[in-house]
């Protein structure tokens, strides 16, 4: 038998924050600036979030439906997703089970999904999960709860499969 596979992986520089003190160095940024997809179909919530990353190093694209987002994925770079679950067309939930297949199917990563729901019922949480996601937010969505996801996707914790 001859068996072969694929390891994704990404060359990644760390830094000890145990030996770091004072300012960052030149060039070097307290946030590691991530790409982000955002999905989101109302446009006065992706301007939102929009304004919230706007003085930050995260590079933002925004698509307004679930297929734009699975396209986006298969064919652009991202660090994570951020997922409206309700959305015409193509839900958040059904988009990220797409992504999943995709992405076994490609021998890729899994990327980092957070679900957005504007229904913080309970059991939201455990189909977002279900779906793949990696972490749920409610909506209304909080600068710094958006902000404080981010930084953990971008900390070799938030990175660990």
């Amino acid at each position: 038998s001859l068996f072969r596979f694929v390891l994704p992986v990404r060359r990644v520089n760390r830094v000890d924050v145990n030996t770091r003190q004072g300012n960052p160095a030149d060039g070097e940024t307290e946030e590691r600036p991530l790409r982000i997809l955002l999905a989101e179909d109302v446009e006065e919530n992706r301007a939102l979030l929009a304004a919230y990353l706007a003085k930050t190093p995260y590079r933002l694209t925004m698509v307004a439906d679930g297929v734009e987002a699975v396209r986006q994925v298969q064919t652009a770079l991202f660090d994570v997703v951020v997922m409206d679950v309700q959305m015409p067309g193509m839900d958040g939930y059904t988009a990220t089970r797409l992504i999943r297949a995709w992405e076994i199917e490609q021998a890729r990563a899994p990327l980092p999904i957070i679900a957005l729901s504007a229904h913080a019922m309970e059991g939201e949480m455990e189909r977002s999960r279900e779906a793949g996601c990696t972490l749920y937010l409610s909506k209304p969505i909080r600068k710094k709860v958006l902000l404080d996801a981010l930084r953990w996707i971008g900390s070799p914790e938030g990175r660990r499969p």
